[in-house]
C-alpha cells in the first residue's frame, strides 16, 4: 500500500551487505534486508471492515496493466514514424519494447527479494541506506512517482478534451469539458482497490482496441489527408529525432505503477504471465497502428492518431468508442498515487487496512484534490506531443529503464560475472541505467526546446456554410428522380446551386506559418447547396440522414456517399467528399432503411409524449434519438409510478392497433414561437404533425404515415436528471423487438446458469440469492479468519508470560493472518524479551514463514530455520526476518515446530 518504511540508517543495512556476501556463491541471491513493512501496521478490535488489498489475478492484472499502458501512448506513435521514417519507428519500437519487457521482470525479482516494496519510494529506500540515505531517497522517488503520475492524469484530462472537443465540434468549452472530466475521473477513483477497476479495464481495452481497428479501416478507405509518398528514413535534427524517441518510451512507461499492481496480486508469483499478456498486446497493436496509419495517411499524419480518419462523423464515432480507455486509464495512475499520499497519511494505523470513516473522508479528499492537480496541468501544458515528451524525459526514464537498471546492479553487486548468463544479464541492465539517462537528459532538452517554440491551439472550429432548408416533401421520397417540386421533374434530379471546399480556420494570430490554423483541416470535404433536398438535415432531435449523391450524365457515375447533412438557418449543407460543379444535376438517393428507423423512433416520440401528456405533470421537457439502435429517452419532470408507466405503454400501443393516420399540415397559425431562433419566419415553411386527434405539434422531421408502422413501443428504465427532473427511456419498432429479444436472450442465459425458471421475477430473486450468498460467505471467511488469529495471538501472549519464544502455525493461514497474529502479540513478545515463529500452509503446499522477536533470538534461530526448511526464500536483519516456502515437504513443519520448542527450551532453562 504504498507504505514509508521506517528503519534506521544502521546497523540493519550493515547486516544486510554482511547476508549479500554470504550470498555471493548464488549468482541469483539478493541481499537479505526487510524493513518495516504493512504486516507492523496497527490493527485494533475497533469498528470498521477490513480491506482485502489481494484481490487481483494473473489475467486481471493483465488487463488492468494494458488499460494502463495501451491509452495516451498508441495516439503519437504514428506521428513518431512520420517523424524519424518507417523503417527507423518500427525499430525504435521494438527495441523500447524488448527493453520495458525485460525491466518490468526486473523490478518483479526486486520485489520478490523485498516482499514489503509497494512503491519506487521503498524500492530505492532499500538502496539508499546503504549509504545513510534511506529516507531521503525513500521521499525524492516517492513524491517524483506521485508527480509523475499527476502529470500522467493531466495527460489524460487533455486528451479528455481533445475527445469532447471533437464531439461537441467546438473547443470554447474546453475549461467546462476538463471539469467535467475531473469529475468523472474522481468519481470512478472512489474504490480504494484495483478490483473493480479490472472490470472496467476489459472495456478500456475493448475500446482503445476497437477504435484503432475503426482507424486503421477509416485511413485505408479513405486516405483523408494526402497523396504524399511515405520515407522509409528521414534525416531530421536533434530535437525532432529525440523528441520522438521520448514518445515511443512514453507508450511502455507503466512501470510506475507496477510495484502497486502487484501488490494486488493473489498470487505475486504470476506476475510474468501478466507481464507476458501486456507486452504481446501493447507491442502488436503499437507496430499495427502506427504502420497503417502512417503509410495510408502519409506525413501530414496528425497526433492524436484518432483524428487520423477523414470523415467528421467518423472522427466522432472512434473518439467516443475511445471515451473508456482515456478515463480507465487515467483512472489507474489515479488509483496508484492516491494510495500512495493515503498510506504516507495513515501508515501503520488502522485506517490503512480498516473502511472507517476519517478514512473514506480522506480517501475522497485526496482524490479530489490530485485531480483538481492534474486539471490544472492539462490546461496549463496543451501541446500534447511535448507534454508527453516532458513526462517521459522527467520521470518515465528512469522508473521505466534507469532505476530497474539500478535495482539489479545492486542487488548482484560482487556477482555480475559469476556466470555468462550473469555477464549478459549485467550487459543488459547496464543498457537499462543508460536508456534511462539518455532519455532524461537528452529527452528534457528536446521537450522543453520543442514547448519554448509551440504555442495552444483551439482545434476543430468550423466556419459558416451554404444552402438552404427544404422540409416539405413526404417522408417516404426516396430520390429526387420521384420528387414533385421544381428542380426534380422525373428524370431531372436536383441541381447543384452552389458548391464550396470547407474553407480553413483562420491562420494563428501572430503565427509565421499561413498553413498553421484553428480548425479541423485534415479532411478535404465540399459544403454543397441543391435546388432541393431529399435528405433530413440534422435537428429536431433526430440526426441527419444518410445517401449518396450520383451525377446525372451520359457516361455511367459512381455514387458519391453523403453521411453528413447540417442544417444553418434555413439552408441545407451536403458534406460531400467530391466537388460538384454549380448547374450539375444529380440524383439524390435515401439509405431508406435508415430513414424507416428514425421514422419510427420520432412518430412513436410524439405518440408517446401525447399519452404521456394526458398524465398529470408528465408533460415531455424534451427527448433525444439514440443512434446506432441505441435507446431513445424523454425528459419529463417528475418520475412516473410504475403502474403510469404500464397504462402509457398499453395505450399507446392500442393506437398504434388502431391503425390513426398521421399528417403533416402548413397552417398559417402553427406557433412560430416555438421555432428555432436562426428560423426566418418569413421566408420558412412550418410543419405540423398530426396523429389523429392524440397529438398535434410543430415538428421538422420525418414521419410515418400511421400509426400501425411505429409497430411496437416499449418503455424501459428510467433515471433521474437535471435536479427534479426524470429521463424515461424507449424503444420503438425494429429496434424495440430487437432489445426484447436481445433481454429474453439474456434472461435465458441466466436462467440456465442459476438453474432456475426462465421467468423475469425468479431469475432476479436467484441472482439477489447468489450475491447476497457471495457476500455473507465472504464476510464471514474474513471474519473468521481474524477471530482465529485473535485467539492464536491470545493463545500466544499466555504462553509468552512463561516462556520466551512461542510457535503459531495456521494451515488455511494467509499473509491477513500472519499480519493479525503478529500485530496481537508484538508488544507481549517485547516485554518477554523472546521470540515469535509463525508460519502458514501444509505438506506439499506453499507458505509464509516469519521469525521476529529479540534480535540475538532471531539471529541465532534463523539460521537453523533455513537448515531445516529447505527452499525457503527470504530475508531480514536485525528484529525480524521474513521468507516463503514453495511447498513445504512431509514432516518439516512437525520438525519446526520441535525446533522452536527445543529452542524455546534452551533459552528458558
Amino acid at each position: 500500500m504504498g507504505n514509508t518504511t521506517d528503519v534506521n540508517n544502521t546497523p540493519e543495512m550493515t547486516e544486510a551487505h554482511k547476508q549479500a556476501k554470504i550470498d555471493a556463491g548464488n549468482p541469483e541471491s539478493a541481499p537479505a534486508y526487510a524493513p518495516q513493512t504493512e504486516e507492523h501496521s496497527v490493527l485494533t478490535r475497533e469498528d470498521g471492515e477490513l480491506i482485502d488489498y489481494h484481490t487481483l489475478t494473473w489475467w486481471q492484472g493483465g488487463i488492468v496493466l494494458i488499460a494502463e499502458t495501451v491509452s495516451l501512448g498508441i495516439l503519437s506513435l504514428p506521428s513518431v514514424l512520420a517523424t524519424v521514417g518507417l523503417v527507423p519507428g518500427v525499430i525504435l519500437i521494438l527495441v523500447m519494447s524488448a527493453l520495458s519487457t525485460y525491466s518490468g521482470f526486473v523490478l518483479a525479482e526486486f520485489r520478490k527479494a523485498y516482499p514489503f516494496v509497494q512503491n519506487f519510494g521503498d524500492a530505492v529506500e532499500v538502496i539508499g541506506k546503504s549509504i545513510g540515505m534511506g529516507r531521503v531517497f525513500q521521499e525524492v522517488f516517492g513524491w517524483a512517482q506521485v508527480i509523475f503520475q499527476v502529470f500522467v492524469m493531466g495527460s489524460h484530462l487533455l486528451t479528455w478534451t481533445i475527445c469532447l472537443n471533437t464531439l461537441t465540434n467546438s473547443s470554447t468549452c474546453t475549461i467546462v469539458w476538463a471539469v467535467v472530466g475531473l469529475a468523472v475521473f474522481a468519481v470512478l477513483n472512489f474504490p480504494r482497490t484495483l478490483k473493480y477497476t479490472s472490470y472496467m479495464s476489459m472495456a478500456s481495452c475493448i475500446s482503445i482496441t476497437v477504435a484503432m481497428l475503426m482507424t486503421l479501416g477509416a485511413v485505408a478507405d479513405e486516405k483523408p489527408i494526402g497523396d504524399a509518398a511515405i520515407d522509409i528514413t528521414r534525416k531530421l535534427g536533434f530535437t525532432n529525432a529525440f523528441l520522438a524517441v521520448t514518445n515511443i518510451a512514453i507508450a511502455f512507461s507503466s512501470h510506475s505503477c507496477f510495484f502497486s499492481v502487484i501488490g494486488e496480486f493473489k498470487n505475486p508469483d504470476d506476475w510474468p504471465k501478466a507481464l507476458a499478456l501486456l507486452q504481446i498486446a501493447d507491442t502488436t497493436l503499437y507496430v499495427l497502428a502506427a504502420v497503417v496509419i502512417y503509410v495510408f495517411v502519409g506525413p501530414d499524419v496528425p497526433s492524436p492518431a484518432l483524428s487520423a480518419a477523414g470523415s467528421r462523423l467518423m472522427r466522432k464515432i472512434i473518439w467516443g468508442i475511445a471515451i473508456p480507455t482515456i478515463v480507465i486509464a487515467g483512472v489507474i495512475y489515479g488509483h496508484v498515487a492516491a494510495k500512495y499520499i493515503f498510506s504516507r497519511m495513515f501508515r501503520n494505523t488502522k485506517h490503512e487496512i480498516r473502511r472507517t470513516k476519517l478514512s473514506g473522508i480522506a480517501w475522497i479528499g485526496i482524490v479530489v484534490a490530485i485531480w483538481a492537480l492534474s486539471m490544472v496541468i492539462a490546461e496549463s501544458i496543451p501541446v500534447f506531443n511535448s507534454l508527453l515528451g516532458l513526462i517521459c524525459a522527467l520521470f518515465a526514464s528512469w522508473f521505466s529503464y534507469g532505476l530497474p537498471g539500478i535495482f539489479w546492479l545492486w542487488m548482484h553487486h560482487g556477482n555480475w560475472f559469476a556466470s555468462g548468463k550473469q555477464t549478459v544479464k549485467f550487459a543488459a541492465n547496464v543498457a537499462l541505467f543508460l536508456t534511462g539517462f539518455l532519455i532524461c537528459v537528452l529527452g528534457l532538452w528536446a521537450s522543453i526546446e520543442a514547448i519554448a517554440t509551440e504555442k495552444a491551439s483551439k482545434p476543430w472550429t468550423y466556419p459558416g456554410t451554404i444552402g438552404c432548408v427544404m422540409c416539405r416533401q413526404s417522408s417516404g421520397v426516396t430520390n429526387t428522380k420521384n420528387g414533385r417540386d421544381r428542380g426534380n421533374e422525373a428524370g431531372r434530379g436536383a441541381e447543384v446551386v452552389a458548391c464550396d471546399k470547407r474553407p480553413p480556420a483562420a491562420a494563428k494570430k501572430g503565427s509565421k506559418d499561413k498553413k498553421e490554423t484553428n480548425g479541423d483541416g485534415n479532411s478535404e470535404l465540399w459544403l454543397v447547396e441543391f435546388d432541393d433536398s431529399v435528405l433530413f438535415p440534422e435537428g429536431g432531435g433526430q440526426p441527419s440522414d444518410h445517401g449518396t449523391l450520383t451525377v446525372l450524365s451520359d457516361a455511367p457515375a459512381a455514387p458519391i456517399p453523403i453521411e453528413f447533412v447540417e442544417r444553418v438557418g434555413l439552408r441545407c449543407v451536403y458534406h460531400s467528399p467530391q466537388a460538384l460543379a454549380p448547374g450539375t444535376r444529380v440524383r439524390q438517393d435515401v439509405d431508406f432503411r435508415r430513414r424507416w428507423d428514425h421514422m419510427q423512433q420520432h412518430t412513436g416520440q410524439h405518440l408517446l409524449s401525447a399519452v404521456m401528456d394526458a398524465h398529470e405533470n408528465l408533460a415531455t421537457l424534451g427527448w433525444g434519438m439514440g443512434k446506432g439502435g441505441a435507446m431513445n429517452y424523454v425528459d419529463v419532470p417528475r418520475k412516473p409510478t410504475d403502474a403510469e408507466v404500464r397504462a402509457i405503454q398499453t395505450r399507446c400501443n392500442e393506437t398504434i392497433r388502431q391503425n390513426v393516420p398521421v399528417t403533416v399540415e402548413t397552417p398559417e397559425d402553427a406557433k412560430v414561437h416555438k421555432m428555432p431562433q436562426d428560423y426566418d419566419q418569413s421566408r420558412g415553411v412550418v410543419r405540423v404533425i398530426r396523429i389523429g386527434d392524440i397529438d398535434r405539434n410543430t415538428c421538422c422531421g420525418t414521419h410515418l404515415s400511421q400509426t400501425s408502422h411505429i409497430s411496437l413501443i416499449l418503455v424501459h428504465h428510467g433515471e433521474s436528471v437535471h435536479g427534479k427532473n426524470y429521463r424515461l427511456y424507449f424503444s420503438v419498432g425494429e429496434r424495440a423487438i430487437g432489445l426484447a429479444t436481445a433481454s429474453i436472450g439474456a434472461v435465458t442465459s441466466v436462467s440456465r446458469l442459476l438453474s432456475c425458471r426462465n421467468t423475469s421475477e425468479e431469475v432476479v430473486q436467484s441472482v439477489k440469492k447468489t450475491q447476497d450468498a457471495a457476500s455473507e460467505l465472504k464476510k464471514r471467511e474474513k471474519k473468521l479468519l481474524g477471530e482465529i488469529a485473535e485467539f492464536e495471538a491470545a493463545a500466544a501472549r499466555t504462553r509468552l508470560q512463561t516462556s520466551r519464544s512461542v510457535w503459531v502455525h495456521r494451515a488455511d493461514g494467509n499473509a491477513d493472518f500472519v499480519k493479525w497474529v503478529t500485530v496481537g502479540i508484538k508488544d507481549e513478545l517485547a516485554r518477554a524479551g523472546g521470540v515469535a515463529v509463525v508460519a502458514t500452509g501444509e505438506d506439499k503446499q506453499g507458505g509464509q514463514l516469519l521469525i521476529f522477536g529479540q534480535k540475538t533470538s532471531v539471529e541465532a534461530l534463523v539460521p537453523k530455520v533455513k537448515e531445516l526448511v529447505s527452499g525457503v526464500k527470504g530475508g531480514g536483519a536485525g528484529e525480524k526476518w521474513q521468507g516463503k516456502v514453495a511447498a513445504w515437504e512431509k514432516g518439516v513443519l512437525d520438525a519446526l515446530k520441535s525446533l522452536v520448542e527445543a529452542f524455546e527450551a534452551e533459552n528458558t532453562g
